[in-house]
């Protein structure tokens, strides 16, 4: 269900995606923007990107691969955002345009 409520938002948009240590990756020009793994779904995301996520929904956690183990500039999107489609759609969409406006500097 992750795999396509993500595939949905970027119907639009340019991306590629590939199978790399059991996950299911999501780039735009060679810039990982988000992953799909053991039914979680994470995403990068800049600093105003969650603040504003975090105002509206609290707390945002970093993603970890293991545990103890953050992925910079990752985050883990909360059940309680993955219920709300329209704003499931706007943060996927935040983090591939973060990803592609990234690439290009």
């Amino acid at each position: 269900m992750l795999r396509s409520q993500l595939e949905a938002a970027l119907s639009d948009e340019d991306y590629e995606e590939q199978k790399m240590y059991g996950l299911h990756l999501y780039s735009v020009k060679d810039t990982i923007f988000a992953g799909i793994g053991d039914d979680t779904l994470f995403l990068r995301l800049d600093d105003d990107t969650v603040s504003q996520f975090e105002s509206e929904y609290g707390y945002i956690r970093a993603y970890e691969p293991e545990e103890g183990s953050v992925l910079a500039g990752f985050y883990k999107v909360p059940d309680n955002i993955i219920a709300r489609e329209p704003d499931l759609m706007r943060m996927i969409r935040a983090a591939h345009g973060y990803a592609a406006s990234d690439a290009d500097e």
